[in-house]
């Protein structure tokens, strides 16, 4: 099924990088700057999901441990992983995202098939948005529409957490 702003599956980035639990500290964040991601799923040999490590949980390993180069993934990585299906809206992606107050969604089938974060729905929504403002008419209102030219310039929308819905920030 199509929806207006498409699936999981046509924004997730893929294949997802991954590392297993007994990976360092280090070995793991220096995995994270090679190929330049926010985030690394955890799975076993035999791709089992098993948790995700952060930017974010991979500063505060360090800043916890003596030892990075000793020190498992496991004892830092996020193991109640929030996951959705390939074929779910990014309507419903960016609802669980934010009801679960995370950047990222491991993308699972049958097994883990990529990661979505809220800079791939924010990056597929700019483009989608900016069609659809190119179809109203101007206004012939300077301030509105320089506006309106701003955003499709730029591409500024943002999720609201007030109406659970993208919006588009106007000036």
């Amino acid at each position: 099924m199509a929806h207006i702003i498409g699936d999981v599956s046509e924004v997730m980035s893929s294949p997802v990088i991954t590392v297993s639990p007994d990976q360092s500290l280090s070995t793991t964040t220096q995995r994270l700057l090679n190929e330049e991601v926010g985030s690394i799923v955890v799975t076993t040999e035999t791709v089992e999901l098993e948790g995700i490590v952060t930017k974010t949980d991979l500063l505060e390993g360090y800043a916890r441990c003596e030892t990075p180069s000793e020190q498992p993934i496991s004892d830092m990585m996020s193991t109640s992983v929030v996951t959705i299906e390939p074929d779910r809206p990014l309507s419903t992606a960016a609802r669980r995202l934010d009801n679960n107050g995370i950047k990222h969604l491991v993308v699972v089938s049958d097994s883990v098939e990529g990661i979505l974060t809220t800079t791939d729905i924010l990056n597929e929504l700019g483009p989608t948005t900016k069609k659809l403002i190119e179809q109203v008419p101007p206004t012939n209102n300077k301030d509105t529409d320089w506006s309106l030219e701003l955003y499709v310039r730029w591409g500024y929308s943002d999720w609201c957490f007030w109406c659970h819905s993208w919006i588009l920030i106007i000036s």
